[in-house]
């Protein structure tokens, strides 16, 4: 099994923990909440890293990295974006789950030509946050 580790570095001026190894095609997993990437993705991390070279980073507000000032999914996912360029990924599969699914599809919709695969896991609904807590957005 491929090793994962942890690396702190900057995305956009601001700490950011990302989990890093494999090797092949980028892999980029968005974990859901609450938690970080190691607890949404660790039980499966390391069989993904014998395909892929992986990057699952602790999003914007969770485990080892810093608040977003205006948390919004359009926000986290021009966070994405920034992680792509950081890493240099040009293009790779990503896959989300819970909170990081509904973040992967806003950045799948505005970046097409990054993602070659987009997995969602319980992602189906994008809510809306007011400050202070999350809510359904209407369909």
């Amino acid at each position: 099994m491929a090793q994962i580790t942890a690396r702190e570095m900057n995305v956009a001026g601001r700490a950011a923990r990302v989990w890093r190894g494999g090797s092949g095609p980028s892999l980029v997993l968005l974990h859901g909440g609450p938690g970080d990437a190691e607890l949404h993705w660790s039980p499966v991390w390391e069989m993904l890293a014998t395909s892929f070279s992986l990057a699952a980073p602790d999003l914007p507000g969770f485990g080892g990295t810093a608040s977003l000032p205006q948390p919004s999914y359009e926000n986290y996912a021009a966070w994405v974006g920034l992680l792509f360029e950081r890493l240099g990924i040009p293009r790779g599969v990503v896959a989300g789950n819970s909170f990081g699914a509904a973040v992967a599809r806003i950045f799948a919709a505005q970046n097409p030509a990054r993602v070659t695969r987009l997995i969602l896991i319980d992602g189906g609904r994008i809510l809306r946050f007011n400050g202070t807590s999350w809510s359904a957005m209407a369909s």
